[in-house]
């Protein structure tokens, strides 16, 4: 049998795990096996992003090939978000006392060279590679290996340190990479006191928004008496341009499961959940997967690892609301109610799910809990900063040049992140802002780069860290749209319970539209800020409480945006359409194209002869602009 048979057989199939010898027999023989493939291990990123770029036609193509060349001694797998998401599909090659290669952009017809000249030839396709875009260090020197890339360099992979490198399918490659030895560790070693004292001394925050201690959390449940507890998971994420946590259950689901059955073992609770939303198809696929295999090998459900310790996991698909992020609201909804906040105290850790305490962490959360539990507390607390330790993992996205999934230590600077990982803004445009935290955080300008990041940095400087969803913006972003995207979203997710968001961001909402299509007044901005500072005091949640965030940033750092807005109805980025004019000049050759494609048959002119733009008529759409081969026509 070979062994890329064996990693398709059903793991259903073999004996379930009841002591620590078995487990550790099982890690022994599987890292052998990831460590040291028999020959050649080829692995394709599947995760959403490389799925959404070709990467199932890719893996398609290598399954064929494999088979016409009679490669069986090859492996190939399945594998989460590699990172750099830009270059998908991404092919990863390990062979043994070889440097990995990595193939950028991977297309079925570039499968057939990979297979005959590299896998069956022994030499590197070099061309299609991402070192063939001759890659600089930050010593301008051109890097010879992929890890040298200061993408991959400036980063520290804890809770992404599967993703991209075991198949999230086959729960034996997780257990092959220490998988299950935290969980292990805590049941026959350790009692539900100090494992709580173990991550309280790790000084672990919770990743995903305020930066709670995770310890302090557990410890408020894990003290009160009653008949039932529950552990709740997270994953509801909902962030525009967020995808930390679908890539975590996409790549490592097996890492979730183990911490939420160290949790339960820490605070008493039998049951978990996890809150996912059904936009994720992927990570609810592999979850499910997941705790099938998890339950068939002993490693869910009674008596794990031959202790008393029971615990069980369930999921409950969300439907998208952004509102049930907020724990009481998220609970509300696993219990099949409408997800709505409700007032605290009591919290969730002493009255939650069906009345009974209960914790919820985030997914990054709890993806750090098995590697602190296995390297100690001291370990985590030398990573990152005093006051937050550890890493952080963000979505790196918007006007950079390499987005993607990335995770730095705690205290890296926003420069190191904007500018040496991500690439900076593409087209030689400049840096203008970054949003930080999404819909609930805040812009942070030029000035800001060189902080560095942590909870209490960012808080200081007017934004949050958030669930880790960075947006850049360049020259060409307008800061007042940027603030309406962001408002506009909040409005549609607002649960509607309370009258300040339900009614006040609806305002401030209309009070953007007025600016952004030049029918506001100055007096119209001094409403607009007054009106967010009172829906920041008066709402019932974080959700209204952090809203107006983007406005109130914008409006520190970009006032003369919004006075060029309201006071000369013009927008300097030339964003907003009301506000912009489009003039066609004297390099006009008459080929009539753009008064083909004009809705609004607002541009006249005669064969061969400059054309005129009827302003009256014009509705500012720019199919003009985008259509004029001579760019002969003018935004103003």
């Amino acid at each position: 049998m070979t062994m890329q048979q064996a990693c398709e057989q059903p793991t259903l199939g073999l004996k379930p795990i009841t002591s620590v010898d078995d487990l550790n027999k099982m890690r022994d023989e599987w890292k052998a096996k990831l460590e040291k493939p028999a020959e050649i291990r080829v692995v394709v990123g599947m995760a959403t992003c490389g799925i959404s770029a070709g990467a199932v036609q890719v893996f398609e193509a290598f399954k064929s090939e494999l088979k016409e060349h009679g490669l069986d001694h090859i492996l190939l797998e399945k594998v989460g978000c590699i990172g750099m998401c830009v270059y998908e599909p991404i092919v990863d090659v390990f062979e043994t006392g070889k440097e990995k290669v990595s193939y950028i952009h991977v297309n079925p017809e570039k499968v057939k060279q990979i297979v005959e000249q590299h896998l069956m030839g022994g030499k590197v396709c070099e061309e299609l590679t991402l070192l063939q875009l001759d890659k600089k260090d930050d010593r301008g020197e051109i890097c010879k290996r992929f890890e040298d890339l200061p993408f991959y360099r400036k980063q520290k992979r804890i809770v992404l340190h599967n993703c991209g490198y075991i198949n999230p399918e086959d729960i034996r490659e997780y257990i092959g990479v220490e998988g299950y030895q935290a969980l292990a560790k805590v049941l026959t070693t350790m009692t539900p006191e100090e494992t709580i004292e173990l991550i309280s001394a790790s000084k672990l925050r919770g990743r995903g928004g305020a930066g709670f201690p995770t310890g302090m959390k557990w410890k408020f449940a894990a003290r009160e008496t009653a008949d039932q507890k529950y552990v709740i998971c997270n994953a509801d994420e909902g962030d525009p341009g967020a995808f930390m946590d679908r890539s975590v259950l996409e790549g490592d689901p097996h890492a979730v499961l183990e911490a939420l059955a160290i949790a339960g073992y820490a605070i008493g609770a039998s049951q978990g959940w996890i809150y996912v939303r059904a936009e994720y198809p992927t990570a609810v696929k592999r979850l499910k997967l997941a705790i099938s295999e998890a339950k068939a090998l002993g490693l869910l459900g009674e008596k794990i690892f031959g202790t008393d310790f029971n615990f069980d996991i369930h999921i409950r698909l969300g439907a998208g609301a952004f509102v049930c992020g907020e724990e009481t609201a998220l609970i509300a909804s696993i219990e099949g109610k409408r997800g709505m906040p409700r007032n605290k105290p009591p919290f969730p850790a002493t009255k939650g799910l069906w009345g009974k305490p209960s914790i919820i962490n985030n997914v990054e959360t709890l993806a750090n809990i098995p590697t602190i539990i296995r390297n100690g507390a001291e370990w985590f607390r030398t990573i990152g900063t005093e006051g937050s330790p550890g890493t952080k993992v963000f979505a790196l996205g918007g006007k950079i040049t390499n987005t993607g999934l990335v995770e730095v230590p705690m205290g890296t600077t926003l420069r190191e992140v904007i500018e040496d990982i991500g690439g900076g803004c593409p087209g030689g445009k400049k840096f203008k802002a970054v949003q930080t935290g999404g819909p609930s955080g805040g812009c942070l300008t030029y000035e800001a780069l060189d902080v560095p990041i942590d909870f209490d940095q960012l808080v200081a400087l007017g934004s949050m860290m958030g669930s880790g969803g960075m947006i850049v913006m360049d020259e060409d972003n307008c800061m007042v749209d940027i603030a309406r995207f962001f408002l506009d979203f909040t409005v549609d997710e607002s649960c509607g319970q309370c009258v300040p968001c339900r009614e006040g961001t609806k305002r401030m909402l209309e009070t953007l539209d007025k600016i952004t299509s030049g029918g506001a007044k100055e007096k119209d901005l001094q409403d607009l800020y007054d009106l967010a500072q009172n829906i920041k005091l008066t709402s019932l949640c974080a959700l209204g409480q952090t809203a107006p965030n983007p406005v109130l940033s914008t409006m520190e750092h970009f006032m003369d945006e919004y006075r060029a807005h309201v006071i000369d109805k013009t927008c300097p980025s030339k964003v907003c359409k009301d506000l912009l004019g489009y003039y066609i000049t004297e390099q006009c050759r008459g080929c009539t194209k753009c008064s083909r494609v004009c809705p609004a048959k607002a541009i006249t002119g005669k064969v061969k002869e400059q054309h005129y733009i009827d302003q009256s008529l014009c509705i500012h759409c720019g199919a003009c602009f985008s259509t004029c081969p001579f760019h002969a026509i003018e935004r103003r």
